[in-house]
């Protein structure tokens, strides 16, 4: 047959049903854009909160990891430090003029190497977990700060009152620093009860 009636040969359609099938499949081309775009604009949003979850939880688990990991050096600074200042105390108020040259060397070698290194970690560490997390608001930080200073002051003391003894170990250092063993556990006491339970 001729025409655009006419059967393709070895086919049973015809040119006209071809056409007009084609014609639909374009006509309805734009239809099947439209109901897309339209599905990735409703999913679009949905997935892109879901990211934004994912990110957002990511963070915080990291910024509480890194809160606790910053915590944990805070307090082994402290009890380095807290443990040097007592075993200073315990030399200088304990120990005799005969066997105190010794002593003190060795100890002034521990004090720098161990107990300052922890008071500057205890510093920072401190710092950072008040600058990061904590805060300046709270009454019971000014407090605890007070006592922290106080303590700072004291290894100073010691420190110096250490150095003067192993010049001269019949030296006597003052009051202060001789009564800092009861003032290093009273300190550290209120300290402790400050931190943990927050009173103000």
């Amino acid at each position: 047959m001729s025409g655009n009636g006419s059967p393709i040969p070895g086919s049973t359609w015809s040119r006209s049903a071809i056409s007009t099938c084609a014609c639909r499949t374009a006509s309805q081309a734009p239809a099947i854009w439209l109901l897309r775009v339209a599905k990735h604009s409703r999913e679009a949003p949905a997935r892109q909160h879901r990211l934004i979850s994912i990110r957002s939880a990511s963070r915080s688990r990291n910024q509480t990891m890194l809160y606790f990991v910053i915590k944990a050096l805070h307090i082994v600074s402290d009890f380095l430090l807290i443990g040097g200042m007592l075993i200073n105390a315990f030399v200088i108020g304990m120990v005799p003029p005969t066997i105190r040259v010794g002593v003190i060397t060795a100890l002034r070698r521990y004090d720098r190497i161990v107990t300052t290194a922890a008071l500057a970690g205890a510093w920072i560490f401190g710092l950072w977990l008040i600058f990061g997390w904590v805060g300046f608001s709270q009454g019971w930080l000014h407090a605890k700060l007070v006592f922290v200073v106080l303590l700072s002051a004291l290894h100073g003391m010691q420190q110096a009152s250490m150095r003067r003894m192993e010049a001269d170990p019949k030296l006597d250092p003052n009051a202060f620093v001789r009564a800092g063993i009861p003032i290093i556990l009273v300190s550290t006491l209120v300290v402790i009860c400050l931190a943990v339970i927050k009173p103000f």
